[in-house]
Order: structure tokens, then sequence, then C-alpha cells
């Protein structure tokens, strides 16, 4: 940040030079931190699995979780091979977008990183990665989600590479926009041809609801104790290094379910620490030290455990009834625990890092269990990813709900489910609403008191007097550096509209009035009374009253025409209103002004209705680039 700044400095007075140098001392001091944060997102990558059962090297061939694979950017598992190609589902975190664009992160991984490598080593009789087969031959597609609540470190990492992040499915944002925990991708591979001689196990996609007490399997690699505790023995120390590349798994248990993620049980977080290979009676900490389960031991292939450091990737999986595996996530952080007022305790898991790591060391794996990225709230656009890569591969992407519309509605059978801070989703109607807990982490960012005014998402409106003018709100999803906050207005007492909360109690009303099925309507005309019209379809109908003839709800006139309801070419391009605001760009509906937005003056000065222009141009932006916008 202090070099973008110019260093043909005006000659002060001694008063204001050290005015100068404290600011730019501060500048500095910012930028570093932000550095720093950026550095520690994407630096914290620590492979493994504590507990569990190793994999031995002579059953890999046929082992259902051969198509694991690692890297130095987070590892993963291999969903499914077709020809040639192949999909892995890993973390978000593995690429680095602030300053490379998706294809540089790939091939950086690919180059820099080892790749991807599949655990057909041998050490000490067990399957490793080290030495394994790489198998990537070329980079040909990502998909990432990565959505958190920090306002000040998602807007960092945006921050310098807007020019070169479109935010279509090959070139994702460095971070998709603040919002619930959601760390997620999908790489496209061109495999090796000694990779396609290897027969991979397809593992299915878990795209519906999780619930408690389910059952899990972790599938990773790496460390096995949190740090090198004092009196560590030479020859445990040895066994680390050695099999710190090792393929292992391990059984879990469901024990919360929010929004974007799910945490694990933990052995400190269980009744019973036998389950993770420990005396039922054994200090917590002291667990820490065992190794995962060998094929001599009698809970070999059974030892439940979690993942190191969290952000690992590790694939959390279900089995089905068939005996085959489906994914429902991947390994992001260490889990939270609850206090004895029953919120979750937001602090750091202390207790090897205070109990075992006493020396100073690092404590990788904590004890609390796994914070999980599930794929369920991102279901719709994986499924839109696979189809852009492959149609016939949109066929893998099955779920029963479709995300809600912006109006709060569901599909037929399917209602829904608030989490109480700002988050909403469409469940199975059978699915219990009160199942989805809340960690507390996103409404006073939503409602506008954590979010700043020369920042994306700038701040448009904010805090909670009854008197409060526009008192429901909301943040656009997946909008990276376009994301923008949201706010309503609504009648005393009046339930906040679609997906938006309330911020101000007094104001409006926090009980959610959505309905449990809703068939939103495609036409204004569908819409009887005022009321419903003018919320209709995204605000694009108007109630238009009629001297000689009865009311009718029609489009909205006017250059704010809701161009994204369009998902397909021909009706962006081809409805009566439409032709006239909307274009199709890339793989979406944009209004004419947005489509613009990276032109100059001149370019939004040409987007016309008729003799009419469309559009203002401000040249001095937030965000560069997004100076062309609707009138």
């Amino acid at each position: 940040a202090l070099l973008s700044h110019s260093l043909d400095f005006p000659v002060y007075s001694l008063q204001q030079a050290g005015g100068l140098i404290s600011m730019i001392m501060l500048q500095l001091i910012r930028s570093l931190m932000k550095f720093v944060a950026l550095i520690l997102i994407f630096s914290v990558i620590v492979n493994g699995v504590l507990h569990g059962s190793y994999v031995e090297s002579e059953d890999f061939s046929t082992s259902p979780f051969r198509g694991a694979t690692m890297s130095g950017g987070g590892s993963g598992i291999v969903l499914f091979r077709d020809g040639d190609e192949a999909v892995v589902l890993t973390v978000a975190h593995g690429y680095d977008l602030t300053s490379m664009n998706a294809q540089e992160s790939m091939d950086r991984k690919l180059q820099n990183d080892g790749g991807l490598r599949l655990a057909t080593g041998e050490i000490n009789g067990l399957a490793t990665s080290a030495g394994g087969e790489q198998i990537i031959e070329e980079n040909l597609g990502l998909f990432r989600h990565f959505t958190f609540w920090d306002p000040e470190t998602c807007p960092a990492m945006n921050d310098g590479v807007k020019p070169r992040h479109t935010g279509k499915l090959n070139d994702p944002y460095a971070c998709n926009g603040l919002g619930p925990d959601i760390d997620l991708a999908l790489q496209r591979v061109r495999l090796t041809a000694a990779a396609r001689t290897l027969s991979f196990p397809e593992i299915k996609l878990g795209l519906d609801p999780l619930s408690l007490g389910e059952d899990l399997t972790l599938v990773g690699f790496g460390r096995k104790v949190p740090c090198d505790w004092p009196g560590m023995t030479a020859k445990e120390r040895k066994w680390n290094e050695d099999t710190g590349d090792a393929l292992k798994i391990a059984k879990s248990r469901i024990r919360a379910v929010f929004h974007g993620e799910m945490f694990t049980e933990g052995q400190s977080t269980t009744a019973d620490a036998r389950k993770f290979g420990c005396p039922k009676k054994q200090a917590e900490a002291s667990c820490g030290k065992i190794m995962g389960a060998l094929p001599k031991d009698d809970d070999f292939g059974t030892r439940w455990g979690s993942g190191c450091a969290g952000d690992s990737g590790g694939a959390w999986l279900v089995q089905s009834k068939g005996g085959g595996f489906a994914a429902v996530g991947v390994n992001r952080a260490a889990a939270k625990r609850k206090k004895k007022d029953g919120s979750w305790d937001q602090s750091d898991d202390n207790i090897y890092r205070d109990g075992l790591c006493k020396a100073g060391g690092f404590d990788a794996c904590q004890s609390s269990g796994s914070a999980v990225a599930t794929l369920y709230p991102v279901r719709a656009q994986i499924k839109k990813t696979l189809k852009a890569w492959n149609p016939k591969w949109a066929s893998k992407a099955t779920y029963k709900c479709e995300p809600p519309k912006s109006d709060g509605c569901c599909g037929t059978g399917c209602h829904l489910c608030h989490d109480g801070d700002t988050s909403f989703d469409c469940y199975p109607k059978s699915y219990q609403c009160s199942s989805v807990e809340s960690l507390g982490s996103g409404a006073s960012i939503t409602c506008g008191d954590r979010l700043g005014t020369n920042t994306v998402p700038k701040r448009k409106c904010s805090g909670s007097d009854p008197q409060h003018a526009t008192p429901c709100r909301a943040l656009t999803q997946g909008q990276g550096w376009r994301q923008k906050q949201q706010c309503h207005a609504v009648a005393k007492n009046e339930v906040c509209p679609g997906l938006t909360i309330c911020c101000a109690p007094g104001s409006c009303s926090t009980r959610s009035s959505s309905p449990s099925t809703c068939a939103p309507s495609k036409s204004c005309k569908n819409f009887g009374n005022k009321n419903k019209c003018d919320k209709g379809l995204g605000g694009a109908c108007k109630w238009t009253p009629k001297k000689y003839f009865k009311p009718k709800c029609l489009v909205k006139v006017t250059a704010k025409y809701k161009c994204d309801r369009f998902s397909k070419k021909n009706k962006c391009k081809t409805k009566v209103k439409a032709a006239d605001y909307c274009k199709w760009k890339g793989d979406e509906c944009l209004h004419k002004c947005v489509a613009v937005s990276g032109g100059t003056a001149k370019s939004c000065a040409l987007v016309k209705k008729g003799a009419a222009r469309l559009c203002n141009y401000t040249p001095k932006t937030l965000v560069p680039g997004t100076g062309c916008t609707p009138k």
C-alpha cells in the first residue's frame, strides 16, 4: 500500500512532516496487518488426521479411499473419472487468489506444490503419498467458494486483484464475500497417462442436509500428534516423520449442524475417549500422544479421529446402505465447544497447547473435533459448475430442495429454515429447522454495525433504533468485491421480506412468516393486489391503477429492471422489457449498465432505451470498474 503512493512529496513544516510520517507509519502498519492475516490464511495448511487408523499398502489397490489425494495446498479426494478427466474435491483456501488468477494458482499447485499425489507409495507397510503417483497432466477448471465472517480480512483478500478476477466459474474471487463459513473447491484435471491406467471408485456428492448423530468417515493424511511434546522419544519423533504422508481414515459423528458447516465429535467432547484409542480416564491432553491404529490393534479401521490444524481439506464421507460412499464436506478448521449457557465458545481450544505442548510446540490438531465445510449450501453452484464443464456431469449433483428465491420461497415439499443469525436455506419438509444452529457470527455484520464506509461491502444502513427507517437487511451472496448491503423498510412490526433479517426490533418483527411452500409467480400479472404486486419478482412489478379499468400489476418501467431473474439466455434477450434493459454476458443475465461496468464513460453513455440514457457514470468509485450504474 505504501508503494502505491507517490514519492514526490511536497515540502512540509516540521509539524506537518511529523503528521505525514505518522500517517505513513499507520498506513504501513495497517498494510502489514492485512498481509499477515493473508499469510496466516494461506500458510496454516497442515494436512492430517489425529488418531484414526492407517491404511496398509497391500490393501490400497482395493481400498474405497484410494482416490484420496495430497498436496502442499491441502488434501482432497477424486470424486469421479470420465475418460482422461477427473474432478477432485478439496478446500478453497488451498488456492491463493490474492495475487494470482485461478489458472495460475492451479498451475502453481502442480509445478511448486507437488500437484495431487495418491498414496501409492509405501512406508513401514503403510500406504503413503510420499513418492506416490502425481495425477495431474493439465488443469482444466476450478470451482471455489470461500466465505467467512471477517469484515477486515475478506476485503483485504479481494483488494488489488479486482481487475484480474471476474467471478466466473474458472476465475473466482479470492473471497466470495462476507457470509457463513464455507470453504470448498472442485478442481477439474486431465489425468496423466499413468493415472489413466488406475481405477478410482466413484465418490458420490452428498447434497442433502445432514442431521445430528449421523456417522461419518474422514479420509486424510499427515500428522498424528498436536506437537513435539516434552519428553518425546527419538523413536516417536521418527515415526511421526516417517508416516507424515501416510493415508489415514477415521470415524466420527455429527454433534452440531450449521448453515455452512458442521461440528464432529472430538476426544475432549465425548464421554468415552476409548473411541479415539485412549483410556477412558486418561487426561485429555495426554490423549493427544496416541498414534493412529495399526493392523494389530483391536480397533483398526474403526478408531475415531478428527482433522489436524483444521485446514486440511480431508474429505468427510457418509456410507450408503449399499456400501458406497458420498462426500458431504471437507475438513475446514477446529470445532468449537459450548459454554455452560448454551452459546458457542469462540475462543481457541488450548487443551493440547496448555497441557501437552508446554515447551512451546505448535498445537496442530486440537481436541474438540473438526469444523467441516458442507456441500449443501453450495449445491446449486456445484451442479451449475459440473454442467458447465460437461453437461452430462450435471446428473451427478442431485438434491431434493433448490436454494430459496429472493422472496423466500421454496419448492414443493420443501420449507425455509432460518438459523437465527443471517442464513436461510430450503430443506425437505420433514427436516426440523431447529436442527440448524447459529454460531452468532453474522448479525452484527449484516445489520451494518461492523461494516465500514470505505470497504466492500459498504455500510448503507446501521443501528437498531426502533424508529429506524430500514430495519430489514441482508448481504448479497457470492458477489465478491461487488457484494452489497441491502436495506429495506417495512411497516411497524411487519415481518421482514424474503431473505432479510430484522435488525431493529420494534421497527419490524423478528418472527419468521416464511411459508412452508410457495410457488413464486413468474409474471407480474399473477399478483392480484397492490401489496403483493409491489413486492413481486424482487421489485420488478408495479401496481398500476387505470382510470376506467380494473388496476393491474405490470412490469415496472424502470432502468433498474431486475435482469438477474432470467436464468436462460433466450429469455434475457427476447422478453419484452428484458430486451430493452438486459444483456446476456458470460453465463448470466445482467443489466446493460452493469454489463459495461469495466468500460469508460463513453461506453456507459451509449447504453440507451431509444434516446434516453439508462445509466449514470461515476469516475471515482469505491471499487474500480463499477462506475456505470442504472439510473
